[in-house]
């Protein structure tokens, strides 16, 4: 399904570019997501594209999934500690503004930010934090996100540190199997390029 959606959102770019996107850069970041999902395009070649996005442009909410993206890249690079300078730096941008749907997002990165850099106290923490986000930024969706958010919270408390994003997508995708509903892999496909991000894309 994921490769399916990704192809979509490849050709939406490559061949409709009379059409103008109300956000030009939500379509360049679908479109190298779908790169990412197709695996026709290097993580660092992508990493670097993202750099450039971020770089150039002026901060809104749309462009907090793009740096949350790039910092989701930064990780599967291990370069632990300029995910988390991106991560601080989208702090201080944020100035305790944002709306609670994005707040859970930058919370929910940033702990994995925190917690690959090291600093598994502070990321236990902040995930910790993110439970009582969940009812207002998704009413409609609470049984889902609950159900992430549990996950997440049970990786990130294990006895023995995962060493990678990777290795934990992959805990998580098999915990995922084991109790999560058929209507998570659909939930997951509608909001692939929109919100979810490569983060929780497990």
């Amino acid at each position: 399904a994921i490769c399916r959606y990704a192809g979509k959102a490849m050709r939406l770019v490559e061949e409709c570019d009379f059409m103008q996107f109300p956000n030009p850069d939500l379509a360049i970041n679908n479109y190298l997501l779908s790169n990412y999902y197709l695996k026709t395009l290097s993580v660092p070649y992508l990493a670097n594209k993202y750099q450039i996005i971020v770089e150039n442009h002026l901060y809104d909410e749309d462009q907090l999934l793009i740096e949350l993206n790039y910092a989701g890249f930064l990780l599967l690079l291990k370069q632990y500690d300029k995910t988390l300078s991106v991560m601080n730096n989208l702090k201080n941008k944020n100035k305790n503004t944002l709306d609670p749907y994005y707040e859970y997002y930058y919370s929910f990165n940033y702990s994995l930010a925190l917690y690959f850099s090291g600093d598994l106290y502070l990321a236990r923490k902040a995930v910790e934090k993110i439970q009582e986000l969940i009812d207002a930024a998704f009413p409609t969706r609470t049984i889902y996100y609950q159900k992430h958010y549990d996950i997440v919270n049970q990786l990130l408390h294990e006895d023995s540190p995962y060493d990678s994003l990777i290795s934990s997508q992959k805990a998580f995708t098999k915990v995922q199997e084991s109790f999560l509903s058929a209507d998570w892999n659909y939930f997951k496909t509608v909001y692939l390029f929109s919100d979810l991000q490569i983060w929780t894309q497990f």
